[in-house]
């Protein structure tokens, strides 16, 4: 038997144990986060690989899962696609106006380590009805500073790193490819340089439909020589600000906000209306 970890949409949703076959095979589900349910599709990693096949899932008896046989291929569009979280954004004709007459920009934060600490995007080009989606993809790097007001200088080397993963930050400042370790909610960086402060990026799609790779998170404090798990959640936070820019860092939120917790949900819609945020599908 081998150990058998089951992915979805960017989050691990739990272990087990099994051998793989690609006409299907039987797994015992020793661990469960989210759970895995009949009907849905999971990605398969075996043992400490960091990324594995696609299986449906066909039958669910206690801690017994049965899976068909494995995709042939797997299609990277809709599997990206399938991860993303969606917020709507409807600006009342009134508030655009004003809002647009005295130059204030629509601003994006996405909670991490329990900080909005970072411009993830400020954008002037919105209009009544706007969108903005992410997907659970991520990038680490290091930088020199953390200081409110001041745009992310990153330093180092940028990896890709997914959640469940960690990067060393080597003694000569080089950040290494991902590798399986830390908890599953949590992007781990272990450091060997010195003073460093840890940064994320993550993919954005803007309200203007083009797609990035923006900075989420600076750590405000330095570390030193250790190891450290940074916690990415899906809530995030929006606001209007005038001389904002993407990549910001921020110590605070100045005007009225909202926050919207995406943890078990997809998608929401949100209104600004008399300066004022409201949600309309709860």
């Amino acid at each position: 038997m081998n150990k058998l970890h089951f992915w979805e949409k960017g989050y691990k949703v739990a272990d087990g144990k099994g051998v793989l076959n690609a006409n299907g095979f039987t797994a015992t589900i020793t661990k469960s986060y989210r759970g895995v349910q009949k009907g849905k599709i999971y990605e398969v990693r075996q043992e400490t690989k960091t990324s594995g096949d696609d299986y449906s899932c066909v039958g669910q008896d206690n801690q017994k899962a049965i899976f068909g046989k494995k995709r042939k291929v797997k299609n990277t569009l809709f599997d990206l696609a399938n991860t993303a979280k969606k917020l709507n954004i409807e600006i009342a004709l009134r508030d655009l106006r004003r809002l647009k007459n005295t130059g204030y920009k629509l601003c994006f934060a996405k909670k991490v380590n329990n900080r909005f600490n970072v411009i993830w995007e400020a954008s002037g080009n919105y209009l009544h009805k706007n969108e903005i989606s992410w997907m659970p993809i991520y990038e680490l790097f290091a930088s020199d500073e953390f200081s409110g007001g001041k745009m992310v200088k990153v330093t180092t080397n940028i990896e890709k790193c997914a959640l469940g993963q960690t990067c060393v930050l080597d003694k000569q400042g080089l950040l290494k490819s991902a590798t399986i370790g830390g908890t599953d909610t949590s992007l781990g960086m272990i450091n060997t340089y010195g003073l460093i402060h840890p940064g994320v990026n993550q993919l954005v799609i803007g309200i203007d439909g083009l797609t990035a790779m923006n900075p989420i998170y600076v750590a405000e404090k330095p570390i030193v020589s250790r190891g450290v798990g940074i916690i990415p959640k899906d809530v995030i936070r929006i606001w209007f600000q005038k001389d904002a820019n993407t990549s910001t860092m921020i110590s605070n939120t100045k005007s009225a906000f909202i926050d919207l917790d995406f943890t078990n949900i997809d998608t929401l819609s949100c209104k600004y209306e008399k300066g004022s945020w409201y949600v309309y599908n709860y």
